[in-house]
Protein backbone atom coordinates (compact mmCIF):
# COMPACT_ATOMS: atom_id res chain seq x y z
CA UNK A 1 0.00 0.00 0.00
CA UNK A 2 2.73 2.75 0.74
CA UNK A 3 4.77 1.67 -2.43
CA UNK A 4 1.15 2.57 -3.89
CA UNK A 5 1.17 6.02 -2.21
CA UNK A 6 4.29 6.87 -3.18
CA UNK A 7 3.90 6.37 -6.66
CA UNK A 8 0.73 8.13 -6.72
CA UNK A 9 2.50 10.96 -5.40
CA UNK A 10 5.40 10.67 -7.75
CA UNK A 11 2.52 10.85 -10.60
CA UNK A 12 1.12 13.49 -9.34
CA UNK A 13 4.65 15.88 -8.97
CA UNK A 14 5.46 14.70 -12.27
CA UNK A 15 2.25 16.02 -14.18
CA UNK A 16 2.56 19.16 -11.98
CA UNK A 17 5.80 19.66 -12.68
CA UNK A 18 5.27 19.42 -16.79
CA UNK A 19 2.10 21.77 -15.87
CA UNK A 20 4.85 24.28 -15.08
CA UNK A 21 7.73 23.56 -17.59
CA UNK A 22 6.54 22.26 -20.56
CA UNK A 23 8.24 18.89 -20.49
CA UNK A 24 5.63 16.80 -21.37
CA UNK A 25 6.23 17.20 -25.65
CA UNK A 26 3.34 19.77 -25.69
CA UNK A 27 3.78 22.75 -27.04
CA UNK A 28 3.95 25.24 -24.11
CA UNK A 29 2.50 28.51 -24.24
CA UNK A 30 5.34 30.36 -23.45
CA UNK A 31 7.11 32.57 -26.36
CA UNK A 32 10.66 30.84 -27.90
CA UNK A 33 11.54 34.14 -26.15
CA UNK A 34 11.22 32.81 -22.79
CA UNK A 35 12.23 29.47 -23.37
CA UNK A 36 15.38 30.77 -24.99
CA UNK A 37 17.41 30.05 -22.09
CA UNK A 38 16.20 26.35 -20.89
CA UNK A 39 18.20 23.14 -22.04
CA UNK A 40 17.13 21.88 -25.46
CA UNK A 41 16.73 18.39 -24.76
CA UNK A 42 14.47 16.78 -28.07
CA UNK A 43 14.28 17.76 -31.69
CA UNK A 44 12.05 20.78 -31.84
CA UNK A 45 9.19 21.27 -33.92
CA UNK A 46 9.17 24.91 -34.07
CA UNK A 47 12.93 26.99 -34.81
CA UNK A 48 13.93 29.48 -31.84
CA UNK A 49 14.88 32.85 -32.92
CA UNK A 50 17.87 33.17 -30.35
CA UNK A 51 21.01 31.02 -30.38
CA UNK A 52 20.43 28.40 -27.55
CA UNK A 53 22.35 27.13 -24.94
CA UNK A 54 23.62 24.05 -26.65
CA UNK A 55 24.79 23.88 -29.85
CA UNK A 56 21.85 23.21 -32.69
CA UNK A 57 21.69 21.90 -35.87
CA UNK A 58 20.83 25.12 -37.78
CA UNK A 59 21.60 28.63 -36.82
CA UNK A 60 18.81 30.27 -38.23
CA UNK A 61 18.45 34.58 -37.75
CA UNK A 62 14.90 34.74 -37.94
CA UNK A 63 11.51 33.43 -37.22
CA UNK A 64 10.02 31.47 -39.74
CA UNK A 65 7.06 32.79 -41.89
CA UNK A 66 5.10 29.72 -41.70
CA UNK A 67 4.92 26.77 -38.80
CA UNK A 68 7.54 23.98 -40.25
CA UNK A 69 6.44 20.81 -40.90
CA UNK A 70 9.50 19.12 -41.13
CA UNK A 71 12.49 18.66 -38.77
CA UNK A 72 14.57 21.72 -37.82
CA UNK A 73 17.41 20.86 -40.32
CA UNK A 74 15.82 22.08 -42.73
CA UNK A 75 16.89 25.56 -44.70
CA UNK A 76 14.66 28.56 -43.41
CA UNK A 77 12.37 30.20 -46.28
CA UNK A 78 14.36 33.59 -46.02
CA UNK A 79 17.54 34.90 -46.42
CA UNK A 80 19.47 31.72 -47.03
CA UNK A 81 23.14 31.61 -45.94
CA UNK A 82 24.65 30.00 -49.20
CA UNK A 83 25.03 33.14 -51.85
CA UNK A 84 23.12 32.85 -54.60
CA UNK A 85 24.17 31.15 -57.98
CA UNK A 86 21.39 32.96 -60.10
CA UNK A 87 23.15 35.57 -62.96
CA UNK A 88 22.35 39.32 -62.40
CA UNK A 89 18.98 40.03 -63.80
CA UNK A 90 20.27 42.18 -66.61
CA UNK A 91 23.50 42.51 -68.69
CA UNK A 92 23.09 45.31 -71.21
CA UNK A 93 24.96 46.29 -74.28
CA UNK A 94 24.31 49.79 -75.16
CA UNK A 95 25.49 52.28 -78.50
CA UNK A 96 26.05 49.76 -80.71
CA UNK A 97 24.65 48.62 -83.82
CA UNK A 98 25.33 45.00 -84.46
CA UNK A 99 26.10 42.72 -81.63
CA UNK A 100 28.84 39.50 -82.49
CA UNK A 101 28.02 36.36 -80.31
CA UNK A 102 30.94 34.34 -80.36
CA UNK A 103 31.38 30.96 -78.58
CA UNK A 104 35.01 30.61 -76.85
CA UNK A 105 35.63 27.00 -76.89
CA UNK A 106 37.21 24.47 -78.96
CA UNK A 107 34.80 22.29 -80.84
CA UNK A 108 36.26 18.51 -81.68
CA UNK A 109 35.41 17.03 -85.12
CA UNK A 110 36.67 13.81 -84.01
CA UNK A 111 34.23 12.67 -81.54
CA UNK A 112 33.04 9.34 -82.73
CA UNK A 113 29.66 9.51 -80.83
CA UNK A 114 28.58 12.84 -82.43
CA UNK A 115 28.67 14.28 -78.50
CA UNK A 116 29.71 17.82 -79.42
CA UNK A 117 27.29 19.32 -77.64
CA UNK A 118 30.36 20.12 -75.03
CA UNK A 119 31.30 22.92 -77.14
CA UNK A 120 27.83 24.11 -78.18
CA UNK A 121 25.80 27.24 -76.52
CA UNK A 122 22.19 28.32 -76.96
CA UNK A 123 22.18 32.11 -77.48
CA UNK A 124 18.48 31.95 -75.89
CA UNK A 125 15.65 33.80 -77.02
CA UNK A 126 16.57 37.43 -78.43
CA UNK A 127 13.13 38.43 -79.02
CA UNK A 128 12.00 41.60 -80.84
CA UNK A 129 15.75 43.30 -79.54
CA UNK A 130 17.24 42.32 -82.67
CA UNK A 131 16.28 43.05 -86.63
CA UNK A 132 14.33 40.08 -88.21
CA UNK A 133 13.14 38.96 -91.19
CA UNK A 134 15.89 40.24 -93.59
CA UNK A 135 15.67 38.51 -96.96
CA UNK A 136 18.66 36.12 -97.32
CA UNK A 137 20.03 35.12 -100.89
CA UNK A 138 19.25 31.31 -102.15
CA UNK A 139 22.30 29.83 -101.94
CA UNK A 140 24.87 31.07 -104.13
CA UNK A 141 23.16 30.74 -108.16
CA UNK A 142 25.35 30.80 -111.01
CA UNK A 143 25.39 30.22 -114.22
CA UNK A 144 28.97 28.27 -113.57
CA UNK A 145 28.95 25.33 -111.31
CA UNK A 146 30.21 26.40 -107.67
CA UNK A 147 34.10 25.95 -107.78
CA UNK A 148 35.43 23.69 -105.03
CA UNK A 149 37.15 20.58 -103.91
CA UNK A 150 37.27 18.04 -101.79
CA UNK A 151 40.91 17.91 -100.92
CA UNK A 152 40.69 15.72 -98.19
CA UNK A 153 37.97 12.95 -98.32
CA UNK A 154 36.93 12.10 -94.64
CA UNK A 155 38.19 8.22 -94.92
CA UNK A 156 38.02 8.17 -91.27
CA UNK A 157 34.71 7.76 -90.91
CA UNK A 158 34.37 5.12 -93.73
CA UNK A 159 37.25 3.26 -91.96
CA UNK A 160 39.82 3.22 -89.42
CA UNK A 161 42.58 3.91 -90.93
CA UNK A 162 45.50 0.73 -90.86
CA UNK A 163 48.12 0.91 -88.70
CA UNK A 164 51.53 0.82 -90.83
CA UNK A 165 53.52 -2.62 -90.31
CA UNK A 166 56.97 -2.81 -89.40
CA UNK A 167 59.90 -2.85 -91.69
CA UNK A 168 58.47 -0.57 -94.10
CA UNK A 169 59.14 1.38 -96.87
CA UNK A 170 62.38 3.41 -96.47
CA UNK A 171 63.04 5.56 -99.48
CA UNK A 172 63.98 4.89 -103.05
CA UNK A 173 63.38 4.64 -106.35
CA UNK A 174 59.58 5.15 -107.26
CA UNK A 175 57.82 3.48 -110.59
CA UNK A 176 59.60 4.88 -113.98
CA UNK A 177 57.36 5.84 -116.91
CA UNK A 178 57.46 7.26 -120.44
CA UNK A 179 55.35 9.13 -122.48
CA UNK A 180 52.56 6.59 -123.73
CA UNK A 181 53.05 4.07 -121.23
CA UNK A 182 49.93 2.30 -119.67
CA UNK A 183 49.25 1.31 -115.93
CA UNK A 184 46.44 0.22 -113.68
CA UNK A 185 44.80 2.64 -111.05
CA UNK A 186 42.43 2.28 -108.37
CA UNK A 187 39.84 5.48 -108.10
CA UNK A 188 36.44 5.60 -107.28
CA UNK A 189 33.50 4.32 -109.30
CA UNK A 190 31.09 6.13 -111.19
CA UNK A 191 32.49 9.16 -109.61
CA UNK A 192 31.71 8.17 -106.07
CA UNK A 193 33.56 9.49 -103.49
CA UNK A 194 32.27 7.18 -100.51
CA UNK A 195 32.26 3.46 -102.65
CA UNK A 196 34.67 1.13 -101.25
CA UNK A 197 36.41 -0.73 -102.51
CA UNK A 198 37.81 1.39 -105.35
CA UNK A 199 37.77 0.16 -108.89
CA UNK A 200 40.98 -0.95 -111.61
CA UNK A 201 41.13 1.89 -114.31
CA UNK A 202 43.26 1.91 -116.82
CA UNK A 203 45.21 5.00 -117.40
CA UNK A 204 47.87 6.10 -120.62
CA UNK A 205 50.82 8.20 -119.51
CA UNK A 206 50.39 11.73 -121.99
CA UNK A 207 53.01 13.70 -120.15
CA UNK A 208 56.23 12.15 -118.59
CA UNK A 209 58.30 15.41 -116.80
CA UNK A 210 60.76 16.16 -114.29
CA UNK A 211 58.39 16.22 -111.23
CA UNK A 212 55.11 14.55 -112.61
CA UNK A 213 53.58 12.17 -115.06
CA UNK A 214 49.87 13.27 -116.54
CA UNK A 215 47.31 10.27 -116.80
CA UNK A 216 44.39 9.78 -118.76
CA UNK A 217 41.67 7.18 -118.49
CA UNK A 218 39.05 7.25 -121.41
CA UNK A 219 40.43 10.62 -123.82
CA UNK A 220 38.30 13.29 -121.76
CA UNK A 221 42.08 15.56 -121.93
CA UNK A 222 43.72 16.47 -124.81
CA UNK A 223 47.60 16.07 -125.23
CA UNK A 224 47.97 19.94 -125.09
CA UNK A 225 45.89 19.68 -121.92
CA UNK A 226 48.20 17.37 -120.36
CA UNK A 227 51.32 19.42 -121.11
CA UNK A 228 50.02 22.52 -119.76
CA UNK A 229 48.87 21.12 -116.65
CA UNK A 230 52.76 18.74 -116.46
CA UNK A 231 54.66 21.74 -117.09
CA UNK A 232 53.08 24.03 -115.03
CA UNK A 233 53.67 21.52 -112.15
CA UNK A 234 56.99 21.26 -113.05
CA UNK A 235 58.00 24.78 -113.30
CA UNK A 236 55.96 26.22 -110.34
CA UNK A 237 53.64 23.63 -107.98
CA UNK A 238 56.13 21.41 -107.12
CA UNK A 239 59.23 23.81 -106.54
CA UNK A 240 56.77 26.24 -104.03
CA UNK A 241 55.07 23.64 -102.38
CA UNK A 242 58.00 21.80 -101.37
CA UNK A 243 59.95 24.96 -100.29
CA UNK A 244 57.13 26.25 -98.11
CA UNK A 245 55.58 22.99 -96.96
CA UNK A 246 58.17 20.14 -97.13
CA UNK A 247 58.25 17.12 -99.18
CA UNK A 248 55.74 14.47 -100.56
CA UNK A 249 56.19 11.17 -99.85
CA UNK A 250 57.29 9.06 -102.75
CA UNK A 251 59.14 11.82 -104.80
CA UNK A 252 62.06 11.84 -103.04
CA UNK A 253 65.36 10.19 -104.83
CA UNK A 254 63.54 11.25 -107.94
CA UNK A 255 60.15 10.01 -107.46
CA UNK A 256 57.08 11.87 -109.34
CA UNK A 257 53.89 12.87 -108.82
CA UNK A 258 50.95 11.23 -110.65
CA UNK A 259 48.01 13.37 -112.12
CA UNK A 260 45.43 10.83 -112.81
CA UNK A 261 42.33 12.86 -115.15
CA UNK A 262 39.20 11.75 -115.50
CA UNK A 263 35.43 13.17 -114.99
CA UNK A 264 34.17 13.22 -111.94
CA UNK A 265 30.72 15.19 -110.34
CA UNK A 266 30.28 18.57 -111.37
CA UNK A 267 31.10 20.43 -108.12
CA UNK A 268 34.59 18.63 -107.43
CA UNK A 269 37.47 20.02 -109.31
CA UNK A 270 40.11 17.37 -107.56
CA UNK A 271 41.00 15.48 -104.48
CA UNK A 272 43.58 13.56 -103.09
CA UNK A 273 43.37 10.79 -100.40
CA UNK A 274 45.25 9.05 -98.29
CA UNK A 275 44.79 5.74 -99.45
CA UNK A 276 47.42 6.87 -102.24
CA UNK A 277 49.79 7.60 -99.27
CA UNK A 278 51.26 4.05 -98.40
CA UNK A 279 54.14 1.95 -99.46
CA UNK A 280 54.28 -2.05 -100.64
CA UNK A 281 54.46 -4.08 -97.37
CA UNK A 282 53.39 -1.03 -94.48
CA UNK A 283 49.19 -2.06 -94.99
CA UNK A 284 47.48 -5.71 -93.96
CA UNK A 285 45.84 -7.33 -96.92
CA UNK A 286 42.33 -6.87 -95.00
CA UNK A 287 42.44 -3.15 -95.92
CA UNK A 288 43.36 -3.86 -99.37
CA UNK A 289 40.56 -6.33 -99.77
CA UNK A 290 38.05 -3.65 -97.98
CA UNK A 291 39.35 -0.15 -99.61
CA UNK A 292 41.68 -0.86 -102.58
CA UNK A 293 45.26 1.36 -102.47
CA UNK A 294 47.77 2.72 -105.17
CA UNK A 295 51.14 1.41 -103.36
CA UNK A 296 54.06 3.60 -103.84
CA UNK A 297 52.62 6.39 -105.75
CA UNK A 298 52.38 9.62 -105.28
CA UNK A 299 48.36 10.84 -106.71
CA UNK A 300 46.53 13.99 -107.11
CA UNK A 301 43.14 13.28 -108.96
CA UNK A 302 41.79 16.24 -111.52
CA UNK A 303 38.55 16.63 -112.80
CA UNK A 304 38.52 16.60 -116.18
CA UNK A 305 35.19 18.26 -116.75
CA UNK A 306 37.39 21.74 -114.64
CA UNK A 307 40.03 20.62 -117.08
CA UNK A 308 37.85 21.38 -119.87
CA UNK A 309 36.19 24.27 -118.18
CA UNK A 310 38.59 26.25 -116.67
CA UNK A 311 42.21 25.47 -116.88
CA UNK A 312 43.50 28.06 -114.09
CA UNK A 313 41.24 27.14 -111.55
CA UNK A 314 42.66 23.35 -112.10
CA UNK A 315 46.29 24.53 -111.70
CA UNK A 316 45.93 25.90 -108.61
CA UNK A 317 44.18 22.98 -107.31
CA UNK A 318 47.40 21.07 -108.19
CA UNK A 319 49.12 23.10 -105.90
CA UNK A 320 46.16 22.76 -102.92
CA UNK A 321 46.07 19.19 -103.24
CA UNK A 322 50.05 18.99 -103.27
CA UNK A 323 50.38 20.72 -99.96
CA UNK A 324 47.01 17.85 -98.60
CA UNK A 325 49.99 15.43 -99.67
CA UNK A 326 53.23 16.81 -97.94
CA UNK A 327 50.25 17.13 -94.56
CA UNK A 328 49.79 13.35 -95.08
CA UNK A 329 53.51 12.62 -95.55
CA UNK A 330 54.38 14.35 -92.06
CA UNK A 331 51.50 12.18 -90.62
CA UNK A 332 53.02 8.84 -91.67
CA UNK A 333 56.21 9.28 -91.25
CA UNK A 334 56.16 11.64 -88.05
CA UNK A 335 52.86 10.46 -86.17
CA UNK A 336 51.84 7.22 -87.51
CA UNK A 337 49.53 5.90 -84.69
CA UNK A 338 48.22 9.59 -84.07
CA UNK A 339 45.58 12.06 -85.48
CA UNK A 340 46.82 14.04 -88.65
CA UNK A 341 45.73 17.50 -88.49
CA UNK A 342 42.08 18.21 -88.53
CA UNK A 343 40.76 19.33 -91.84
CA UNK A 344 40.06 22.91 -91.28
CA UNK A 345 43.63 23.92 -90.79
CA UNK A 346 44.73 21.37 -93.34
CA UNK A 347 42.38 23.04 -96.10
CA UNK A 348 43.33 26.45 -94.86
CA UNK A 349 46.99 25.93 -95.91
CA UNK A 350 45.73 24.14 -99.07
CA UNK A 351 43.96 27.71 -100.03
CA UNK A 352 46.80 29.98 -98.93
CA UNK A 353 48.84 27.30 -101.38
CA UNK A 354 46.87 28.00 -104.30
CA UNK A 355 47.28 31.72 -103.87
CA UNK A 356 50.75 31.26 -103.38
CA UNK A 357 51.03 29.88 -106.67
CA UNK A 358 48.43 31.43 -108.45
CA UNK A 359 47.33 35.17 -106.33
CA UNK A 360 44.38 36.01 -106.83
CA UNK A 361 42.52 32.79 -107.89
CA UNK A 362 40.48 32.26 -104.68
CA UNK A 363 39.14 36.19 -104.47
CA UNK A 364 38.24 35.70 -108.73
CA UNK A 365 36.13 32.75 -107.96
CA UNK A 366 34.05 34.58 -105.01
CA UNK A 367 36.02 32.92 -101.85
CA UNK A 368 36.03 35.91 -100.09
CA UNK A 369 32.04 36.36 -100.05
CA UNK A 370 31.26 32.37 -99.32
CA UNK A 371 31.63 32.52 -95.17
CA UNK A 372 28.99 35.39 -95.51
CA UNK A 373 26.71 34.13 -97.63
CA UNK A 374 26.55 31.00 -95.74
CA UNK A 375 23.11 29.93 -93.93
CA UNK A 376 25.94 27.71 -91.70
CA UNK A 377 28.38 29.90 -90.50
CA UNK A 378 25.49 33.03 -90.16
CA UNK A 379 23.78 30.39 -87.63
CA UNK A 380 27.23 29.71 -85.33
CA UNK A 381 28.91 26.95 -87.70
CA UNK A 382 32.23 26.75 -86.09
CA UNK A 383 35.36 28.20 -88.17
CA UNK A 384 37.19 24.49 -86.59
CA UNK A 385 34.61 22.47 -88.08
CA UNK A 386 34.87 21.68 -92.00
CA UNK A 387 31.27 20.15 -92.56
CA UNK A 388 31.09 19.07 -96.60
CA UNK A 389 28.20 17.07 -96.17
CA UNK A 390 25.17 19.46 -96.81
CA UNK A 391 24.06 22.04 -99.41
CA UNK A 392 25.71 24.91 -98.01
CA UNK A 393 29.44 23.13 -98.07
CA UNK A 394 30.98 25.81 -99.89
CA UNK A 395 30.81 28.12 -96.95
CA UNK A 396 33.44 26.07 -95.08
CA UNK A 397 36.15 26.64 -98.11
CA UNK A 398 35.42 30.48 -97.67
CA UNK A 399 35.77 30.20 -93.77
CA UNK A 400 39.36 28.48 -94.16
CA UNK A 401 40.26 30.75 -97.10
CA UNK A 402 39.40 33.75 -95.26
CA UNK A 403 41.37 32.43 -91.64
CA UNK A 404 44.61 31.62 -94.36
CA UNK A 405 44.59 35.58 -95.45
CA UNK A 406 43.87 36.54 -91.86
CA UNK A 407 47.18 34.52 -90.49
CA UNK A 408 49.30 35.13 -93.42
CA UNK A 409 48.76 39.20 -92.79
CA UNK A 410 49.32 38.71 -88.92
CA UNK A 411 52.04 36.43 -88.93
CA UNK A 412 53.57 36.26 -92.33
CA UNK A 413 53.66 33.53 -94.77
CA UNK A 414 55.90 31.65 -93.63
CA UNK A 415 53.83 30.53 -90.48
CA UNK A 416 52.81 27.80 -92.41
CA UNK A 417 55.88 26.72 -93.08
CA UNK A 418 56.37 26.94 -89.23
CA UNK A 419 53.16 24.64 -88.58
CA UNK A 420 54.53 21.71 -91.33
CA UNK A 421 57.50 21.43 -88.92
CA UNK A 422 55.79 22.46 -85.76
CA UNK A 423 53.62 19.08 -86.60
CA UNK A 424 57.28 17.17 -87.43
CA UNK A 425 58.83 17.82 -84.06
CA UNK A 426 56.02 17.46 -81.66
CA UNK A 427 56.66 15.39 -78.69
CA UNK A 428 52.98 14.26 -79.12
CA UNK A 429 51.20 11.05 -80.87
CA UNK A 430 48.92 13.42 -81.89
CA UNK A 431 49.34 17.21 -81.86
CA UNK A 432 46.62 19.61 -82.03
CA UNK A 433 45.97 22.38 -83.87
CA UNK A 434 46.41 24.68 -81.20
CA UNK A 435 49.68 22.94 -80.35
CA UNK A 436 50.88 23.48 -83.66
CA UNK A 437 49.89 26.86 -84.60
CA UNK A 438 50.75 28.23 -80.87
CA UNK A 439 53.98 27.09 -81.96
CA UNK A 440 54.40 28.47 -85.41
CA UNK A 441 53.47 31.92 -85.10
CA UNK A 442 56.21 34.87 -82.86
CA UNK A 443 55.68 35.37 -79.37
CA UNK A 444 55.40 38.96 -80.39
CA UNK A 445 52.03 37.93 -81.81
CA UNK A 446 51.04 35.57 -79.25
CA UNK A 447 51.58 38.10 -76.71
CA UNK A 448 49.76 40.62 -78.70
CA UNK A 449 46.75 38.27 -78.96
CA UNK A 450 46.84 37.80 -75.21
CA UNK A 451 47.44 41.42 -74.24
CA UNK A 452 44.35 42.22 -76.35
CA UNK A 453 41.58 39.66 -75.29
CA UNK A 454 40.83 38.71 -71.46
CA UNK A 455 38.35 35.79 -70.70
CA UNK A 456 36.34 35.29 -67.22
CA UNK A 457 38.04 33.16 -65.18
CA UNK A 458 35.56 30.73 -65.26
CA UNK A 459 36.19 30.23 -69.19
CA UNK A 460 40.10 30.24 -69.14
CA UNK A 461 39.68 27.29 -66.39
CA UNK A 462 37.38 25.72 -68.36
CA UNK A 463 39.29 25.59 -71.44
CA UNK A 464 43.10 25.34 -69.08
CA UNK A 465 44.81 24.45 -71.99
CA UNK A 466 47.03 26.88 -72.78
CA UNK A 467 47.21 26.30 -76.48
CA UNK A 468 43.76 26.19 -77.17
CA UNK A 469 42.95 29.42 -74.96
CA UNK A 470 45.43 30.82 -77.01
CA UNK A 471 43.55 30.04 -80.35
CA UNK A 472 40.53 30.37 -79.05
CA UNK A 473 41.33 34.56 -78.44
CA UNK A 474 43.10 34.32 -82.30
CA UNK A 475 40.39 32.87 -83.38
CA UNK A 476 38.20 35.42 -81.89
CA UNK A 477 40.85 37.92 -83.45
CA UNK A 478 39.94 36.42 -87.08
CA UNK A 479 36.47 36.69 -86.28
CA UNK A 480 36.74 40.31 -85.68
CA UNK A 481 38.87 41.06 -88.22
CA UNK A 482 36.83 38.91 -91.40
CA UNK A 483 33.94 41.24 -90.62
CA UNK A 484 36.21 43.88 -92.50
CA UNK A 485 37.68 42.10 -95.13
CA UNK A 486 37.95 43.57 -98.45
CA UNK A 487 35.77 41.47 -100.46
CA UNK A 488 37.47 42.07 -103.72
CA UNK A 489 36.41 42.89 -107.00
CA UNK A 490 34.18 40.44 -107.72
CA UNK A 491 30.93 41.48 -109.29
CA UNK A 492 28.61 38.58 -108.77
CA UNK A 493 25.88 40.16 -106.65
CA UNK A 494 26.36 44.02 -106.74
CA UNK A 495 27.15 46.79 -109.70
CA UNK A 496 29.70 48.12 -107.21
CA UNK A 497 31.90 46.85 -104.32
CA UNK A 498 30.63 49.13 -101.88
CA UNK A 499 27.24 48.10 -102.35
CA UNK A 500 28.23 44.41 -102.46
CA UNK A 501 29.95 44.95 -99.14
CA UNK A 502 26.84 46.03 -97.36
CA UNK A 503 24.69 43.65 -99.18
CA UNK A 504 26.93 40.51 -98.61
CA UNK A 505 26.95 41.69 -94.56
CA UNK A 506 23.60 42.21 -94.64
CA UNK A 507 22.61 38.27 -95.95
CA UNK A 508 25.39 37.61 -92.92
CA UNK A 509 23.47 38.86 -90.25
CA UNK A 510 20.64 35.91 -88.13
CA UNK A 511 17.51 37.69 -88.46
CA UNK A 512 15.26 34.90 -86.50
CA UNK A 513 13.93 35.50 -82.89
CA UNK A 514 14.31 32.45 -81.58
CA UNK A 515 17.52 30.76 -79.68
CA UNK A 516 20.31 29.13 -81.79
CA UNK A 517 22.86 27.08 -80.86
CA UNK A 518 26.36 28.67 -81.70
CA UNK A 519 29.34 25.71 -81.86
CA UNK A 520 32.90 26.53 -80.31
CA UNK A 521 34.77 28.76 -82.24
CA UNK A 522 31.54 30.45 -84.29
CA UNK A 523 30.03 33.14 -84.00
CA UNK A 524 26.60 35.28 -84.60
CA UNK A 525 25.89 38.77 -86.01
CA UNK A 526 22.89 40.36 -84.63
CA UNK A 527 21.30 43.58 -86.02
CA UNK A 528 19.70 45.84 -82.86
CA UNK A 529 16.57 47.41 -83.06
CA UNK A 530 17.45 50.53 -80.83
CA UNK A 531 21.16 50.32 -79.66
CA UNK A 532 20.54 48.18 -76.65
CA UNK A 533 21.37 44.20 -76.24
CA UNK A 534 20.29 42.68 -73.45
CA UNK A 535 21.65 39.34 -72.59
CA UNK A 536 18.48 36.78 -72.47
CA UNK A 537 18.20 35.14 -69.40
CA UNK A 538 18.65 31.82 -71.02
CA UNK A 539 21.38 32.33 -72.90
CA UNK A 540 24.05 29.62 -71.73
CA UNK A 541 26.62 30.24 -69.69
CA UNK A 542 30.28 31.25 -71.47
CA UNK A 543 29.04 33.43 -74.58
CA UNK A 544 30.85 36.33 -75.28
CA UNK A 545 29.27 39.52 -76.32
CA UNK A 546 31.16 42.47 -78.25
CA UNK A 547 29.15 45.33 -79.55
CA UNK A 548 29.86 46.64 -83.13
CA UNK A 549 29.12 49.64 -85.03
CA UNK A 550 27.82 50.61 -88.90
CA UNK A 551 31.44 49.53 -90.39
CA UNK A 552 31.58 46.63 -87.55
CA UNK A 553 34.38 47.53 -85.74
CA UNK A 554 34.05 46.90 -81.83
CA UNK A 555 32.97 49.68 -80.20
CA UNK A 556 32.37 47.67 -76.40
CA UNK A 557 34.37 45.65 -74.47
CA UNK A 558 33.75 42.06 -73.83
CA UNK A 559 30.62 40.62 -72.01
CA UNK A 560 29.50 37.37 -70.66
CA UNK A 561 25.96 36.88 -68.95
CA UNK A 562 27.85 37.61 -65.65
CA UNK A 563 28.73 40.84 -66.88
CA UNK A 564 31.41 43.18 -68.84
CA UNK A 565 35.12 41.58 -68.45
Amino acid sequence: MKLKKWLVYLLAACLLLGALTGCSGKHSSKTPTERSTERRTEKATEKPTQKPTEKATEKPTEKPTQKPTEKATEKPTEKPTEKPTELPNEVKIEGAKYVMIYNPYIYDDRDKNGNNNRTSLSTGFMGDQIVTGQHRAEGLEDDLPNPGTISQYDFEQLFEAPEINEGGRAGGLDPVYSKKDKHVFKVFDDMNLSKLPRGKYEFTCLYAGEHCYVWDADGSVTQDQAKTLGTEFDKKVFQADEEMFGSGRFTENGGKVNILIRPMQENICGYYIDLDIYATGEVEPFYELMCGYNYDHAIININSIWVNYDIDYTLSTLAHEYQHQIVATDWVEYHPKGQKLRSWLNEAMSAFAEDMVYPGIKTDNGYSMYMFLSSKFTKGQSLYNFDITNDDWIGAYGAVWLFAQYLSEKAGDQVFANVHEAFRTSKSQSPSEAEVLYKAVSETYRNEIDRKYSYPSFIENEIKDKNELWMSKMTLDFQLNSLTVDIGDSKKYRDTAEEEWYATHLMMQYAEMGAQTIEGGGRMIVALENGTFTIPKDAEKGLIYIGLDENFEPVTGLFTAAGEN
